[in-house]
């Protein structure tokens, strides 16, 4: 169900094509040269118990980039990640993703790779 969900979610409610994704963060030296550019979506889903409900607010996209795992040196001398966020990234299919705003690196999250099933 959460697969149907969020397929649901972004092929409904947001549409960005991939021109659009490569324009906005072609400036991102770093990620071009460490990672690979993509788009956030955030959203959040309300989900009630009495009745059985579920409600999703309209997903905010953001520019940002997910970083190749053997590159993660490079979040670390730039003081984006610390020990402990390593220690906790540590599964073979985690990596380390951020958000950009206009003033450069907003937040890294740890983040796990799915593979896609289509």
């Amino acid at each position: 169900m959460r697969h149907l969900s969020t397929g649901l979610i972004w092929g409904g409610l947001l549409a960005i094509a991939p021109p659009a994704i490569n324009s906005a963060s072609a400036q991102d030296q770093f990620c071009q040269q460490f990672g690979a550019e993509a788009v956030i979506t955030t959203s959040k889903v309300f989900v009630t118990t009495m009745p059985a409900s579920t409600f999703v607010a309209k997903p905010e996209a953001q520019r940002g980039c997910v970083i190749r795992r053997k590159h993660w040196a490079e979040l670390r001398r730039g003081h984006h990640i610390t020990p402990a966020q390593e220690s906790h990234c540590s599964k073979p299919s985690n990596t380390f993703a951020y958000a950009l705003d206009k003033d450069g690196i907003k937040t890294t999250s740890c983040v796990d790779h799915i593979d896609n099933k289509f």
